[in-house]
């Protein structure tokens, strides 16, 4: 994982090469000249023996065993993982409250927006769905790359969500609108999760985001008026009188 030098040297010239992409260097003393590209790095380190004071520092190690001073002239480099699959997954899940906060609020909009009652069991069903993507994740990304398990692991909730709120709201096009909804929410939080710079700027402009169209939605709403019995539905056409 890691590979560090001492400059005992009265000069040390260190010169490494590696097909690591993403090194860390660290220590005392930085590379004179490096070149980090996608297939490897390069890097050399030069110090002087008068730069360093290394002779009375190993000196210090070898009389009094006080070698914390030596150790710390050490130089080196680290073979850095920016993100493994457990790191993204782990990530993936601490935006798990906000994506299952916004499928919620989807949800909640087409009950008010359609007028139709759903039952706090099949929010729990929809939110139950959510928390399973998160297990599909992890499991499948360690048989497969991160990319193609996050695609199954998505597409199969998005496809079980799409047909039970289909039959929820008893219209398949509703079905399908939610579903494009949830698979858009899924493929925002990739990019989120490959975006290790931005992350918090896409996050808060999603929020953003949501908050405007909650808002935009439902302008028009009664709120004191949903909680008052209405006229009798057609259960054939829920949509009658939305």
């Amino acid at each position: 994982e890691s590979l560090r030098f001492l400059p005992v040297g009265k000069d040390t010239e260190m010169t490494t090469t590696s097909a690591w992409p993403d090194p860390s260097f660290e220590g005392l003393y930085l590379p004179s000249e490096r070149s980090v590209t996608d297939k490897g790095f390069r890097a050399t380190w030069q110090t002087g023996f008068l730069a360093t004071n290394i002779e009375s520092q190993l000196e210090s190690c070898l009389t009094s065993r006080n070698c914390e001073t030596l150790l710390a002239n050490g130089f080196g480099v680290s073979l850095f993982q920016p993100v493994d699959i457990y790191q993204q997954s782990l990530r993936s899940a601490k935006y798990g409250i906000l994506f299952v906060f916004m499928t919620f609020a989807a949800f909640f909009l087409f009950e008010v927006l359609r007028q139709m009652r759903i039952h706090p069991v099949q929010y729990l069903l929809v939110g139950s769905a959510l928390a399973l993507f998160y297990l599909l994740l992890v499991s499948l990304s360690e048989h497969l790359s991160f990319t193609p398990a996050y695609i199954v692991a998505s597409a199969a909730i998005v496809l079980l969500l799409g047909y039970y709120v289909s039959h929820v709201l008893q219209n398949r096009q509703g079905g399908a609108l939610f579903g494009g909804l949830v698979a858009m929410l899924y493929l925002v939080m990739y990019f989120i999760l490959r975006s290790e710079d931005y992350a918090l700027l896409m996050g808060a402009g999603i929020l953003f985001t949501l908050l405007a169209a909650i808002m935009v939605l439902t302008r028009r709403v009664d709120w004191y008026g949903l909680g008052r019995p209405g006229p009798a539905m057609d259960p054939r056409d829920p949509y009658k009188n939305a």
